[in-house]
C-alpha cells in the first residue's frame, strides 16, 4: 500500500473520503487465518482451501470486520489493514 504500513485508522479515513468499497466487500466474503477465527463452529459451514490449509473463506470478512461479523478494528485503529487487494492498495 505504502513505504510503510497503511494503519486501519489512515485507510478508514481514506474510505470516508473517497467512498471507496474493497473488493473483499463487494465479493461480501474475505480469507481469515484459522487461529483468529471467533467461533470454531465456522469451519464446519465455511470453504478451506486444501492449498491453503490455514486461511477459511468467511463470509462478512473485510477490513472493518477482520475476522467477520461481529469484529471490529476499533481497538486496533494503529494495526496495519487487513482484507485490502491490490486493487485496493492501487486505489488507495
Amino acid at each position: 500500500l505504502d513505504a510503510a504500513p497503511v494503519t486501519n485508522k489512515q485507510f478508514a479515513k481514506f474510505v470516508k473520503s473517497t467512498y471507496y468499497e474493497t473488493e473483499a466487500e463487494k465479493y461480501g466474503w474475505s480469507f481469515v487465518l484459522r487461529t483468529f477465527l471467533p467461533d470454531p463452529s465456522i469451519l464446519e459451514v465455511s470453504e478451506v482451501d486444501p492449498g491453503a490449509e490455514h486461511w477459511v473463506a468467511v463470509d462478512g470478512a473485510y477490513w472493518r470486520q477482520p475476522e467477520g461479523p461481529g469484529s471490529s478494528y476499533k481497538y486496533r485503529e494503529h494495526h496495519p489493514v487487513v482484507h485490502v487487494s491490490q486493487r485496493d492498495a492501487i486505489e488507495y
